[in-house]
């Protein structure tokens, strides 16, 4: 088995277990799934933490390679089988504008909101 099929293995293995094996906003699992390239279906599927604690899993601290994200998975898994409330399953799209609306403060995403809402196209 190589590298990429043992990191979308395990994801897959974790993702199916305690998500349903789709993104928790668009309900897609985006190929991860029926077997198509993620590509596909608009990008890979991943964890994000919920919050932080001490000396946790991040994935910056390992190798940018296929090895340091194996290694990543592989020690992230058991902190999700352990508490998996602590993560949400998401699509990298979703995922990205997740970490996009957390760079903003309480009162601006408030803000933010309110002009969402009162929009329309």
């Amino acid at each position: 088995m190589t590298i990429p099929d043992e990191i979308k293995a395990l994801k897959l293995e974790l993702a199916e277990r305690y998500y349903e094996g789709v993104c928790f906003v668009c309900k897609k699992d985006r190929g991860m799934v029926r077997g198509r390239k993620a590509k596909q279906e608009g990008g890979n599927m991943t964890f994000h933490h919920k919050r932080y604690i001490a000396n946790d899993v991040v994935h910056s601290n390992y190798p940018k390679n296929s090895s340091g994200t194996l290694q990543y998975y592989k020690d992230l898994a058991p902190l999700i089988r352990k508490n998996p409330r602590r993560f949400i399953y998401l699509c990298s799209p979703h995922h990205q504008a997740v970490e996009r609306l957390l760079r903003y403060g309480e009162n601006t995403m408030k803000s933010l909101l309110i002009c969402v809402k009162q929009s329309k196209k």
